[in-house]
Order: structure tokens, then sequence, then C-alpha cells
């Protein structure tokens, strides 16, 4: 079976890699929007290699189910993606990008001849009368978070997944993206990002949620991935507030927390003193430091109220990151750092 994957761009890579680690699997089929600079481009893992396409029409009669995944640049539902999808018959169309309700209803309406999902619709009833009980937990939890958005902290939390199943730990997993449902790892359910209901029943809510994923798979360890941001940048972009980060913060205590950061020339002492910060926010210690080898563009960030970056050479960072060599600093670019920071987790864990 062949699964296309559009629009794609280099924030699929940490799905793509997972995936092309399974022994059988389907046949995935990138198509990126022309102009992008992809199209003709080779991704290798192990001994698989993808390369990218751009004639969706030419490649979508080929594949029996469409993934709609999220990306770094935008693209308008009604201009980019609707005539795209109106030619497309009998065809499943999974949708993990960020869409709003009436974008949610733009699609429903117009691609009636297809079985949509949308996959941050997590399947979980809301009862008017909730019992306000919290209840505990046996297994660790692994909390992954990032300083800001684009920090890499979904390549951080299925690559610390991997790592872990491949030293036979049976592990849980409660995804900051949509896009995990291809890896077949539930993501958080939706209903935190809902504005009709409160702070204290989200908590509740999240709470019990989590309590059956544990009864249901008896998990040695759990990571779950903070959507969204930990800090607001400033007072020109706000993203969520942190809401989301406090309300997973009070539905279960992590036992430690992996801080994913961006690259930068502070000493690594200001990013040690960040994390202090942000454990007092979390209730639970930050141990753990993972840097991208992207640098936040603050001007465009805020002008276009979305995180935007430049991304550097690996040999680059590496060469000017006297202040990032700490036992507890990783990079998210490093396999080695990865395994050696998922080494230092275990031996902390078991003492």
């Amino acid at each position: 079976m062949k699964i296309m994957i559009y629009p794609f761009d280099k924030t699929f890579l940490p799905v793509l890699q997972f995936l092309s680690q399974m022994p059988l699997g389907d046949e995935i089929v990138l198509i990126s929007p022309r102009g992008w600079g992809l199209t003709g481009k080779e991704y290798s893992y192990g001994e698989k290699s993808y390369v990218v396409k751009s004639d969706f029409e030419k490649e979508v009669s080929k594949c029996s189910n469409i993934f709609i995944v999220n990306s770094r640049y935008p693209l308008d539902i009604k201009t980019n993606i609707l005539p795209l999808m109106n030619n497309v018959y009998d065809k499943k169309i999974i949708i993990s990008k960020k869409l709003s309700i009436d974008e949610k209803c733009e699609i429903r309406k117009n691609l009636n001849k297809c079985q949509i999902l949308f996959a941050d619709e997590a399947n979980v009833n809301i009862p008017e009368e909730l019992n306000e009980i919290l209840f505990n937990f046996s297994m660790p939890v692994i909390f992954v978070a990032g300083i800001t958005e684009e920090t890499d902290k979904f390549k951080v939390q299925l690559e610390l997944y991997s790592e872990l199943c491949q030293q036979g730990y049976n592990v849980g997993m409660l995804t900051s993206r949509a896009d995990s449902v291809l890896c077949d790892i539930p993501t958080l359910p939706d209903f935190l990002y809902d504005e009709q209901i409160s702070i204290k029943k989200k908590i509740i809510l999240l709470n019990q949620f989590i309590k059956k994923y544990e009864l249901s798979t008896n998990p040695d360890i759990l990571i779950i991935g903070i959507p969204g941001e930990v800090l607001m940048l400033s007072n020109y972009y706000i993203g969520h507030g942190g809401t989301i980060a406090h309300i997973i913060s009070q539905a279960i205590t992590a036992d430690s927390v992996i801080l994913c950061s961006m690259y930068s020339e502070i000493p690594s002492s200001s990013l040690i003193n960040i994390g202090e910060k942000i454990s007092e926010k979390l209730g639970s210690k930050v141990k753990y430091h993972a840097i991208t080898n992207k640098v936040l563009d603050y001007e465009n960030t805020e002008e276009t109220k979305q995180v935007q970056y430049l991304t550097l050479p690996h040999e680059f960072v590496l060469k000017n990151s006297e202040n990032y060599k700490k036992d507890n600093m990783y990079f998210t670019f490093l396999c080695k750092d990865i395994k050696r920071m998922t080494n230092a987790i275990i031996e902390d864990l078991s003492e």
C-alpha cells in the first residue's frame, strides 16, 4: 500500500526516520509543492531512500491513503489543498495539519466523496458531570518541552522512544504532534486547545485520560511531549502563553524534564538559569538540555506571529559550542548524544 505525504518539508523528517526503522511498512510517497526547492531531493535512512516529488495529480492515483501534514510554510486550504483534493475519490484522507474549526468545516463540506479523519480529534468522551479526582501514577514520567516551538522536541520524543524500545523497555508515549498517528503512537487529546473548557476541567480530564492509557498499556516509562512553548518570547509573541504546559504539569508530575532550545551564543549558565525557572513552572526538574542547530529570528517571529528561524550547519554549531560542553547538554542532530542522553535517563531512574 502506498501512502502520500503532502505537503512535505523537513518538518516531517523525524516521522520519516522513525518509519524507515520499521522492518515492514507501507511505501511512502513524498510530495512537496513546486517552489519549495525540495523536488528531487533524496533522504536516506539505513537501506531506505525517499525521493521528493511534486506532481500530486500523477502520484495520487497510485496511493490509497493521503496524509495532510504540518509544514514550516503556510498553505491556504481553499487555494492550495482543496483544489488538489477535488478530483480525489475513494481515498482515505488523514489530516494531522493544525487547522482552525472553520478550516475543518470547509474540508468536510468540500471533500464528502472521501473518508476524512482529523488525527488531532482524539476520541475522548467529555462527561457533563465529572468526578473531581486526580489519580497517581506508578511509572516514571519524562516531559519533553521546548522553550519555544521549532526546537526539535518531536524529533527528541521519537528518538528517545526508539532508543528505549531498543533497550527492551515497554515505552508509553503521548506526543506533542498529531503526525505521530503515522507511527501508531497516540497524541495528547485535542480538548487541551478547547477554549470552552475550563483549565480545572482540562487538568482533571487529562489526568484521567493518562490514567486510562497507563492501565491499558502498562508502560515501564512514559514520555509526554508538551505542545507549544513553556515561556513567552516577548510581549509581541505569546503563543499559548505557556497554558498547555501548565495544564499538563498539574495533571501529572514528571520525574524529569528534557528542555529543548535553539542554538544561541549565550553562556551555558544562562541556559541553566532558564531551566531552573522552567523547573519551578512545571514542578519538575529540568535535568537534560537538548540543543538544536537552529537560531531564532526574533524580528520575523514577532512580525509574523509564528516562530521563524535560520538553520546553521552542524559543523558550525559544533565548532562554536564550547559553552554547551556540559554533561547534561546534548545536540539533537547527533545520534550519539541521543544515545548518551537515553543512558543518562536510565541511570537516573535506576537510582
